[in-house]
């Protein structure tokens, strides 16, 4: 389950995209936390006649006992919502490492 805020200050065709990547993503993630949630917290600024996005993700699940956080800012809304899962990424990694390597 997926739930936005912040989704009224965009354009039709930028809610579209932000679904589509948050949906692409979040199948990803599902496939290690089946009870997972995700909120995405998206804020448009104007800074200079042209519009920042900050991106915030949260992930909760039963199974992981906390949330997990991610954001990111950047000028095209595209690459923001890449950046903030790719972010969110390494974060389960991180905190999730399984792979863990002996030294000799």
């Amino acid at each position: 389950m997926i739930s936005y805020v912040g989704l009224k200050k965009l354009r039709p065709l930028q809610i579209k995209e932000v679904e589509e990547i948050s949906e692409r993503n979040f199948d990803k993630i599902k496939r290690d936390f089946k009870d997972a949630t995700l909120v995405v917290y998206i804020k448009k600024q104007d800074r200079i006649g042209k519009p920042m996005f900050s991106v915030n993700l949260r992930l909760e699940d039963a199974s992981i006992r906390n949330i997990m956080l991610a954001k990111e800012t950047d000028w095209d809304l595209p690459r923001v919502m890449h950046k903030v899962f790719d972010n969110l990424s390494n974060e389960i990694n991180h905190k999730f490492k399984t792979d863990v390597t002996k030294r000799s």
